[in-house]
């Protein structure tokens, strides 16, 4: 299994890496871009969205950056839940006991 990658961290440095090679119009989505990540924006667990992904797919589609779009799509950038997020949706299940058993969530009492 291949190592998950932060979209804070590594896809920053992948969008940073690309910046140089682009024109204005593009450049300028991908800063967008680069702004967001470090936000957190794509995050699994810590972005704003719904679907921060879904979202972060768009963006880079519309930048034309397809290849990149289809390693999003294909999990290489899905994170795992840290003890905080983990907190946060045991919190969010507290009422689903077997829910949270089944995602091996901490009982939100206890924690």
């Amino acid at each position: 299994m291949k190592p998950r990658k932060d979209t804070r961290v590594e896809l920053v440095t992948e969008l940073e890496t690309i910046l140089p090679t682009c024109g204005a119009t593009k450049a300028a989505k991908i800063r967008s871009m680069i702004d967001k990540a470090k936000r957190g924006e794509f995050h699994d667990f810590k972005s704003p969205h719904v679907c921060g992904k879904v979202y972060l797919v768009g963006l880079l589609r519309e930048a034309s950056l397809n290849t990149l779009a289809r390693r999003v799509i294909d999990g290489e950038f899905d994170e795992t839940a840290d003890a905080e997020d983990q907190a946060e949706m045991a919190l969010e299940l507290k009422d689903e006991p077997a829910l949270r058993a089944m995602l091996k969530l901490p009982d939100p009492i206890k924690s």
